[in-house]
């Protein structure tokens, strides 16, 4: 890959059915291996397809201008400069550290993973990959440098411009970070919400002998934590229902179990109050069952 793409950047991932899928800065498309090594075909198909989107992107555009021939002053063949020699122990740095953050892409992602989970913020990333790629490039000029090198600030920045613009490719972007961040934030509101129902739930099994006298200030608080509870429930209905069960599937399994059973419950209390209130209404307005009975008949 990197003989056909040069310093092109581009990302790999090994996917669950074995394949490996990459993607190249500037195509669209995503290109797929194949399952197995031994799939000279599959290959061959894969790196034809990268050649043929790789020539599109370098055909020239059509045009009426009449271009001049350019003359170029005739240089001597076989002249290596100093110049010319910083510039392919500079190439080689490149190509060794890019090489290098591709063998660690995987435990680079984790880590930066962790980091922004742990940190509940995008503001690490920018410190996160410019100390990488300084210490990166710090270690590997040292290495390649001899004592009469001297490489220009200007000529650092550029490859250290160039090898952002790879590791970035390589990296999750921030627009991934933030719905991540978004998702566990709905996932601990969720569970919050579950909690406060299953605590709701076991507070309705006390019995009364175990209630203790109840003064006006504890009674308002109570309604204070019923009024927010509610407040938790209609912002999670307002939701649509694949919302809803995108969201709730960030819980657990015997977390959903509970849920579930709690809403049970709830629903047939619910029906049973729903019950008690028209009897009370019957009551209220002197209507029997036989007349009721009667009256939905007709």
């Amino acid at each position: 890959m990197p003989d056909l793409l040069g310093e092109r950047p581009f990302s790999y991932r090994k996917k669950k059915s074995n394949h490996l899928q990459v993607k190249i800065k500037g195509i669209d498309k995503v290109f797929h291996t194949g399952a197995t090594p031994s799939d000279t075909k599959s290959y061959n198909n894969f790196i034809g397809d990268i050649k043929h989107e790789l020539k599109k992107l370098h055909q020239p555009h059509q045009t009426t201008e009449i271009s001049l021939p350019i003359h170029h002053p005739p240089q001597a063949k076989g002249l290596i400069t100093p110049k010319i020699v910083l510039e392919r122990k500079l190439q080689k740095v490149r190509q060794s550290i890019i090489k290098q953050l591709r063998l660690q892409a995987d435990k680079l992602r984790k880590q930066e993973h962790e980091m922004v989970m742990q940190e509940a913020s995008l503001q690490g990333i920018e410190k996160f990959r410019e100390n990488l790629i300084q210490a990166e490039l710090n270690q590997a000029l040292q290495q390649k440098k001899s004592s009469t090198d001297y490489i220009t600030p200007a000529k650092i920045k550029k490859v250290h411009q160039t090898l952002r613009e790879h590791l970035d490719y390589m990296l999750p972007p921030l627009a991934f970070y933030h719905q991540t961040l978004k998702k566990e934030a709905s996932a601990i509101q969720v569970e919050t919400l579950a909690n406060e129902i299953k605590i709701s739930a076991d507070d309705s099994k006390i019995s009364n002998e175990d209630i203790p006298v109840i003064t006006q200030p504890v009674q308002n608080l109570e309604k204070t934590t019923k009024q927010e509870a509610d407040l938790g429930l209609n912002t999670l209905m307002k939701e649509t229902s694949n919302k809803r069960v995108k969201i709730l599937k960030n819980l657990s399994k015997p977390q959903i179990s509970a849920l579930v059973q709690d809403l049970q419950k709830a629903l047939q209390e619910k029906h049973q109050e729903d019950i008690q209130e028209i009897i009370n209404l019957m009551k209220n307005k002197g209507v029997t069952l036989e007349e009721l009975q009667q009256k939905i008949n007709t």
